[in-house]
C-alpha cells in the first residue's frame, strides 16, 4: 500500500510539472528608470529618450518613454514587454547590433546617470 502511494504521489507530481507550462504563461515586462544628469535640460533629455522609441520602432521592437508624476521629477523611464524574459532580452540584443542605437546609447551615458532595471511578469 505504501508503495502505491509513493508511486501516486510521483505520477500527480509528474502531472502537475507538466500542466502548469502547459496552462500558466507570463507576459514579462522591462523598465529601466533613470535620473537625468545636472546641467543637462530636462526637455532636452526627453528629446533623446524618445529617441531611443524612434529607433527601436525602426527595427521592430516597441519601447515606450514615461515620465514621473510624483517624486524625483528629473527621471525618465524606459519601458518594454514580450511574450517572455527571453524574448525581451532578445530585442535588447538585437538593438544593441543597431549602430544608431550605440550612438544614441553612448550619447545618453552622459545625460542619464543611476539607472535601475526592474523586471515584472504578469500571470495569465
Amino acid at each position: 500500500m505504501n508503495i502505491i502511494r509513493k508511486k501516486l504521489s510521483i505520477l500527480i507530481t509528474i502531472v502537475c510539472l507538466v500542466s502548469s507550462s502547459n496552462f500558466v504563461s507570463a507576459e514579462a515586462y522591462w523598465s529601466r528608470t533613470a535620473e537625468v544628469r545636472d546641467g543637462t535640460p530636462l526637455p532636452v533629455a526627453v528629446e533623446h529618450a524618445l529617441g531611443f522609441v524612434k529607433i527601436c520602432a525602426e527595427n521592430g521592437v516597441e519601447l515606450a518613454v514615461t515620465l514621473p508624476i510624483s517624486g524625483n521629477p528629473n527621471r525618465i523611464r524606459w519601458t518594454t514587454s514580450g511574450v517572455d524574459i527571453a524574448t525581451v532580452q532578445a530585442d535588447f540584443r538585437k538593438m544593441q547590433q543597431v549602430p544608431a542605437f550605440q550612438e544614441h546609447w553612448m550619447k545618453g551615458l552622459e545625460m542619464f546617470e543611476n539607472p535601475t532595471d526592474d523586471w515584472w511578469i504578469s500571470p495569465q
